[in-house]
């Protein structure tokens, strides 16, 4: 790009009705979902796949959209903007388009500097992905199961290809000539890359967002298509005390088309991000690929390896193996996945091991599987810190020391591998959302709209820890009516001790549902759609597994109060809220939540997190425990319970001891 003066589109101002305004955060890729900003503020954030039960639901429809509004107390015709955004390569699809239409067009409210659409207006097609990859997949393929898009948009099934108006979605952004000087950008190129007065590329920071409007049930409402990284960005920056910042997202993307697919590197200074430089790492699509190649699932493989991998060694790792696409080039490896997975079999064969074991999901622990796991684990890793490490060279080069990383995408996730970064990288704080997957991109494309785009102030009050009790609650009335549609097949009362006896349900080792408040952000149960267990008794680790019905290798978390939290973990940041990082285990006195290698992912429990404070309390009373065993509320293949309705139909169906909804005791007749 060059340096040219970026101007606005239009000049003309909007009044905000009451001096609030409004933005709608949406996100039509996997893991979709929908936000509402007031004022800078997220209040509601609610992801497709708890309104429609499919996990990682792709595409959005009214009824989600509906319930955000609700939850947020607001109609469609209060939105002063829309925020829009969709997985890489996946179009914008809504299962009822004749109540959700995108269009790109422009509006006479578009008001805010936009340097990617003064580059292609004369020629607007040059941005558009015109391939149907969402569609073309479910509808078209040979093998579409293999594909997680298939699982991702079961409606496929029952709505035809022909009821559907898809709108194309934007994958081609501004770049910067150095970005594309060099043959060879590998992770020392990103060391070495010079970032040259990142405040004055002003045209860039405008040139990843471009001008649509959408129909929301007939209100027709200006908007801005956000590219998918940028969200990333802002989900991860905006909401928290780090200022200046830098940003580092990646996922399951790759550089496919552009440069910057698989994710990029910002900075982060009071309301700006800055792009500074793309990273080409392949981590995402990597590790989740290896899950696969080991028979742990086309869905949810990487949380599987990396709970296996803890039962391992990492004997086959190699350090050439560390780097981003370019790197692996440059070695002749085309096929990371592949290429690594031939190199353990080898290894494998040539120290002996029993190879039968391999894809064996019913041998998944024994050493070939395990150690395999563990390499890979520690690639991961190492690859991470190599690329943050780099990142705080780049800038310190550029005479930038910052502090704070914040670190978004779906590869953060990775717990043991977030932990190395807080306590090996040359950041600091390492800062994480609790949606740092693709759930908290509508949150993040409103918040970008707001802060960087429409240029307001960041506020002088950013808390320390992100939001993340944003989805939905209900009324006492409401749960009731749920109650009273089981009859005489449970038995129920409602009184406001109810934290006293769930904690003394848990010393007596019984297993309960607990159901709270406002549902979380994320994939990660916090507390408020939980099963809870005791933590003292090594058997309960088998007695959740088989509830939730899960393999019986996998580990189990541990929720703590936080002001105890250090007499029982160490090796990680404290506080710890979100369930992102893996502590060391000091006690014995807490087997049912210790990993083989001594590790635990915590959540440290402070007293704003609800009665949940309460029931580790009365719990730490009984028991000189302050810890308990907390997984998430869902069994396998199934999004967190939502409603009361969900938590209700799962406990009916499974051997949970007891239910607490909202101050409601649950339990089935005769129990």
């Amino acid at each position: 790009t060059g340096s040219k003066r970026v101007h606005p589109i239009k000049l003309d101002k909007k009044t905000w009705a009451n001096g609030i305004m409004i933005i709608l955060g949406l996100h039509f890729g996997h893991d979709a979902g929908v936000s509402v900003l007031k004022d800078g503020k997220i209040i509601t954030a609610i992801e497709r796949e708890r309104v429609s039960r499919v996990k990682h639901a792709a595409t959005l429809d009214w009824v989600t959209i509906q319930t955000a509004l609700k939850e947020a107390g607001i109609t469609e015709r209060q939105i002063d903007y829309c925020a829009v955004t969709s997985g890489q390569s996946i179009e914008l699809v809504s299962t009822t388009p004749d109540k959700i239409e995108v269009r790109y067009e422009l509006h006479e409210a578009h008001n805010a500097p936009c340097s990617l659409y003064e580059r292609v207006k004369d020629n607007p097609d040059f941005i558009f992905n015109k391939q149907f990859n969402l569609l073309g997949t479910v509808y078209h393929s040979k093998t579409p199961e293999s594909f997680l898009l298939y699982h991702y948009f079961p409606e496929h099934k029952t709505i035809p290809l022909s009821d559907l108006k898809p709108t194309y979605n934007i994958d081609r952004f501004l770049s910067h000539v150095s970005w594309n000087g060099h043959k060879k950008q590998n992770l020392n190129w990103l060391r070495d890359f010079t970032a040259k007065n990142p405040l004055n590329t002003q045209d860039l920071r405008f040139g990843f967002h471009y001008p649509l409007v959408i129909s929301i049930n007939g209100t027709t409402i200006p908007g801005y298509y956000i590219y998918h990284h940028q969200a990333h960005a802002a989900s991860a920056y905006y909401p928290i005390n780090a200022n200046p910042a830098a940003i580092l997202c990646h996922d399951g993307g790759t550089d496919n088309g552009e440069a910057y697919d698989s994710g990029m590197v910002y900075l982060g200074v009071d309301n700006q991000l800055l792009p500074l430089i793309p990273h080409h790492l392949n981590l995402g699509r990597f590790y989740e690929s290896i899950g696969t190649i080991m028979g742990l699932g086309v869905v949810g493989s990487a949380g599987k390896l990396m709970g296996l991998s803890p039962y391992g060694s990492p004997r086959f790792f190699e350090h050439r193996f560390v780097g981003n696409q370019f790197d692996m080039e440059d070695q002749g490896l085309k096929q990371a996945a592949i290429d690594w997975t031939n190199h353990c079999l080898q290894m494998g064969q040539n120290m002996n091991y029993d190879m039968s074991v391999f894809k064996d999901t019913q041998r998944i622990t024994e050493p070939f599987n395990a150690d395999f796991a563990a390499s890979t684990q520690k690639l991961f890793e190492e690859t991470l810190l190599a690329t943050t490490n780099n990142i705080n060279g780049m800038l310190l080069k550029a005479g930038i020391r910052v502090n704070d990383l914040c670190y978004a995408g779906g590869v953060a996730l990775n717990c043991p591998a977030n932990s190395r970064l807080a306590k090996e990288s040359q950041f600091e704080n390492v800062h994480i959302p609790p949606g740092c997957d693709d759930s908290g991109l509508a949150m993040g494309a409103a918040l970008a709209l707001y802060y960087n785009i429409l240029n307001h102030s960041l506020p002088a009050d950013r808390p320390d820890t992100y939001p993340v009790y944003l989805g939905r609650s209900q009324n006492s009335k409401e749960t009731a009516d749920c109650l009273y549609q089981y009859g005489s097949s449970i038995e129920w009362e409602k009184s406001s001790s109810h934290s006293e006896l769930a904690a003394q349900l848990l010393a007596d080792d019984k297993i309960i549902g607990w159901f709270e408040g406002r549902s979380e952000l994320g994939p990660r149960a916090l507390g408020h759609r939980s099963i809870l267990a005791n933590p003292q008794n090594p058997t309960n680790w088998s007695r959740v597994n088989t509830i939730k019905n899960r393999e019986q290798w996998r580990p189990l978390a541990p929720m703590v109060l936080s002001e105890k939290a250090s007499e029982f973990f160490y090796g990680c940041p404290f506080p710890s809220p979100h369930m992102l990082f893996t502590a060391t285990v000091k006690s014995e006195s807490v087997p049912a939540i210790t990993h083989t290698d001594l590790s635990a992912r915590i959540q440290t429990v402070e007293q704003e997190d609800g009665k949940i404070h309460d029931v580790l309390r009365y719990f730490d009373g009984l028991t000189g425990i302050p810890v308990l065993m907390n997984t998430s509320f869902n069994g396998p293949g199934e999004p967190i319970v939502d409603l009361a309705e969900h938590a209700l139909s799962f406990f009916m169906k499974s051997n949970l001891d007891a239910l607490f909804i909202d101050g409601y005791f649950v339990q089935k007749s005769g129990q």
